[in-house]
């Protein structure tokens, strides 16, 4: 695959090295008889779309992280149909949250990298009076035991 380098230049890529991408119907196979097994089923599929935004982040592939984000929400919206458990259903939302807060994460790190720093630390502080809130939430999971007794962590 051939892409623009610096000043115009065009070179190899590696597509050896890219990064496959998870197919958007992951979430059409939560099915309704496990109800009792929605928070494995979530998940199952949410471990690698958690790493697939992390890399996506890290790459600074905003492309990729919002498919993967869209992704991440789409399974969380069927999970949250068959959860009978209010519990599961905060902690399916608040990871789904977790995946969300990379994509302000990856613009503070793109305008550090373009020397724009003041908007750099807007960005980080806006994003660290997001992540107050939603730290509240899982203090809570993490209060009720729900987590290590259901092995999540």
């Amino acid at each position: 695959m051939k892409t623009k380098k610096g000043g115009g230049q065009e070179g190899q890529r590696d597509s050896s090295k890219e990064l496959e991408a998870i197919e958007p119907d992951i979430v059409s196979e939560i099915p309704e008889s496990k109800a009792a097994s929605v928070f494995e089923e979530f998940m199952q599929y949410y471990q690698p779309l958690l790493e697939q935004a992390l890399v996506s982040m890290l790459m600074q592939d905003s492309q990729n992280l919002r498919l993967t984000i869209n992704q991440v929400q789409s399974l969380n919206a069927e999970a949250q149909k068959f959860a009978d458990d209010e519990t599961e259903r905060t902690a399916m939302q608040a990871m789904t949250e977790m995946v969300e807060l990379y994509l302000p994460l990856q613009r503070g790190m793109g305008f550090m990298n373009e020397g724009r720093f003041e908007t750099a630390a807007r960005e980080f502080k806006q994003l660290r009076e997001v992540n107050f809130s939603k730290a509240e939430r899982l203090n809570s999971l993490f209060d009720s035991g729900y987590l290590v007794k259901n092995k999540v962590l």
